[in-house]
């Protein structure tokens, strides 16, 4: 990855000097490694992916960075990297500028409704992650309506009668993300604070660039399993 010496003025043009280096994790642990992790840990190094790079940014302007793909090196005392416990703690321009996260998915309410506990910096940094061990997660984890389609919706009371094939979509959807990381693309905010979002599975980095076991979009798995309808309802969202 590219790793860039960062000072506290953006304009400084030290933040345009790079260094091309083999990422930090797979270089071997001699003398010489453990030398430069003392050097940098005075420094602050903040890398960002993006589509043309890697983009560096200080702390100070780390909110408006633009992407979770962010690996933080050598700094265990700092936790720079925003998280989200809700969907109403997301920023509005992550909606209006598409940016995504990483999550773990907690709970499936139905076809098309999940619940998302974000793991920040999992881009880069692909920890192993584990569910919550509590009853309630509300407060925990984002709301997420999954964009462009509509699945049959699930009694919520004993009175309210299950639509058909509701049950069948709410387990394709288990089957596919339950437990398991997902990429969540910010669209919109709906009426009931839920994000709007595109939904995609995070395969095992050696497997993503084999035809066939790439990133799966939950929406449209969900209509090519003839188990969701396109969404054409008041603010439909289409990725």
């Amino acid at each position: 990855i590219d790793t860039c010496r960062l000072s506290s003025n953006l304009s400084d043009p030290q933040h345009e000097s790079c260094t091309s280096l083999v990422s930090i994790e797979q270089q071997p642990a001699t003398p010489s490694r453990r030398k430069f992790l003392q050097k940098v840990t005075a420094t602050t190094l903040v890398v960002t992916a993006a589509s043309s790079g890697l983009v560096p940014v200080d702390s100070t302007a780390w909110a408006a960075s633009g992407t979770d793909d962010t690996a933080i090196l050598n700094l265990p005392s700092l936790n720079l990297i925003p998280q989200f416990s809700t969907a109403d703690d997301v920023p509005s321009d992550y909606f209006s500028d598409n940016r995504y996260i990483y999550g773990f998915v907690e709970r499936i309410i139905d076809g098309d409704t999940i619940r998302v506990r974000h793991v920040p910096g999992y881009g880069l940094r692909r920890q192993s992650t584990q569910p919550l061990q509590q009853r309630g997660i509300a407060k925990d984890t984002l709301s997420i309506r999954v964009y462009g389609i509509d699945t049959p919706e699930i009694g919520k009371n004993k009175r309210q009668v299950s639509q058909p094939f509701s049950e069948e979509a709410k387990s394709f959807t288990s089957k596919l993300v339950y437990n398991k990381m997902v990429k969540v693309t910010f669209l919109r905010k709906d009426q009931y604070s839920r994000a709007v979002a595109s939904v995609e599975t995070v395969p095992p980095r050696f497997l993503s660039w084999i035809p066939g076991f790439g990133p799966k979009d939950l929406s449209l798995e969900l209509a090519k399993a003839g188990l969701a309808e396109l969404y054409t309802g008041g603010g439909a969202q289409y990725n």
